[in-house]
C-alpha cells in the first residue's frame, strides 16, 4: 500500500505530477478534505503517512537524483530493465507495457538513445527484444551495468 499525491496534499499546488502503473492496480481516491481531517485528528495515521511518504516518495527521489548524477545511459537503462524484470513482471520474459519514449522519460535520455542502447544490449546478448516482447538473457550482466555504469 502506498500514498500517491501526499506532497500535493501538504502544499497549496494542485496536480504537480501524474501517475502511470506498470501492472494492474487498485486505487482508492480520497477527497482531499477528508484526508487532511484524518491527518489532523489521528496522530497514528499522520505518522504512517509521513513514514510512507518518506519511503515511497522522498527516498526513491533521492535515489533517482543520485543515479542521475552518476549513471550513464547504459547503467540507467540496465537499472530500468532490471526493475521491470524483477519487480514489475517478476520474470525474465515479458511484454513491455511502456513505450520507448516513456522509457526515455523515466531514465532522462532521448527516445533515440534508448532505442540505440536496446539494440546494443540485444547485439551484446544481454537481452532479446522483438517489438514489445523482451527477454533478459543475462541478468548478471544487467546487474553489473546497473551497478558500475
Amino acid at each position: 500500500m502506498g500514498f500517491v499525491g501526499v506532497p500535493v496534499v501538504l502544499s497549496f499546488d494542485k496536480y504537480q505530477f501524474s501517475v502511470v502503473t506498470l501492472s494492474d492496480t487498485r486505487v482508492l481516491f480520497v477527497p482531499i478534505d477528508a484526508f487532511k481531517d484524518a491527518l489532523k485528528t489521528n496522530s497514528k495515521f499522520a505518522l504512517s503517512v509521513i513514514e510512507h511518504g518518506n519511503a515511497d516518495f522522498v527516498l526513491p527521489l533521492l535515489d533517482k537524483l543520485k543515479s542521475a548524477s552518476r549513471n550513464n545511459i547504459r547503467g540507467r537503462l540496465a537499472k530500468l530493465l532490471l526493475y521491470l524484470a524483477t519487480e514489475t513482471h517478476k520474470e525474465n520474459k515479458f511484454t513491455l507495457l511502456i513505450s520507448r519514449s516513456e522509457m526515455a522519460q523515466m531514465i532522462g535520455f532521448s527516445r533515440e538513445n534508448v532505442i540505440r542502447m536496446l539494440s546494443e544490449f540485444h547485439s551484446e546478448g544481454i537481452i532479446k527484444i522483438s517489438g514489445k516482447s523482451l527477454t533478459v538473457i543475462s541478468l548478471e550482466r544487467l546487474e553489473e551495468l546497473a551497478h558500475y555504469s
